[in-house]
């Protein structure tokens, strides 16, 4: 199913609401100390949802605590100190030409070999 929005959109909407000149006044004045409660509340409402097995709302939820994510790479990219592509990077392994998203299953084939495709 083709998405309307890439991620590379969520990026640049929070690039546009921090923007200095024509940014959101509400996302501006943000800091990562202002947005702790906000952050909480989005963890919480996934957790809610998990436990109550309200996965249709989970999507939605799951979305809200992506864009705190990225709200918090944003302040870091402002500051130089990293963005969002070094969060993901922290969380991909690439070994012996084969890119893992987990590192126990990165571990485990670094130090086994894999099988022959037959």
């Amino acid at each position: 199913m083709e998405r309307p929005y890439s991620l590379e959109d969520l990026l640049n909407l929070m690039a546009r609401l921090r923007d200095p000149e024509t940014g959101c006044p509400w996302d501006l004045k943000q800091t990562r100390q202002s947005l702790i409660p906000h952050t909480l509340e989005e963890v919480y409402e996934v957790v809610e949802c998990i436990e109550e097995g309200d996965f249709e709302h989970l999507k939605e939820e799951l979305g809200d605590l992506l864009l705190q994510i990225i709200f918090y790479a944003q302040l870091a990219q402002e500051e130089a100190r990293y963005n969002f592509a070094d969060i993901v990077d922290n969380h991909v392994y690439f070994i012996r030409g084969v890119w893992f998203s987990r590192k126990a299953e990165a571990c485990f084939w670094q130090n086994h070999p894999r099988p022959r495709a037959l």
